[in-house]
């Protein structure tokens, strides 16, 4: 029978919608949307997208630290954006300062609010825990 644990950040949003941060099961982490939003109420880089884009990272590089994960484990992953025409550049030169070697999967898809309006962007994903990199191959 397979472990799981729930991991949980103390967000309001969490206890309100009852729902997990990431939950992992074996090797595998699931992970939730994440904001840069704070439980202190403060969004951690302000209007600032590319701020915001390098807080909501660092954010799941400690919750993936927690459990033993790495952001090299990230296998897929889900940008959550509001104007992405505004912002990609924004977005996408955070994500590649956290993963210039290893890529993830990833696909970026504008919404049209966030539950709390200042917040830009949120990323999900899924990460497998141990992945070793053997190759790099061009399709």
């Amino acid at each position: 029978m397979s472990e799981r644990i729930d991991l949980r950040t103390g967000s309001s949003f969490e206890v309100m919608r009852g729902f997990s941060r990431a939950v992992v099961v074996d090797n595998t982490l699931y992970l939730s949307a994440t904001s840069s939003l704070l439980p202190s109420g403060i969004v951690e880089g302000g209007d600032d997208p590319y701020e915001q884009m390098r807080a909501v990272l660092r954010r799941i590089k400690t919750i993936l630290q927690e459990v033993e994960f790495e952001l090299s484990d990230l296998v897929e992953t889900t940008l959550l954006v509001k104007n992405v025409n505004r912002f990609y550049n924004s977005y996408s030169r955070a994500f590649r300062e956290f993963f210039p070697d290893i890529r993830p999967s990833s696909s970026i898809v504008q919404v049209e609010a966030f539950a709390d309006v200042r917040v830009l962007v949120e990323m999900s994903g899924v990460a497998i825990r141990s992945i070793t990199r053997t190759s790099v191959r061009n399709i």
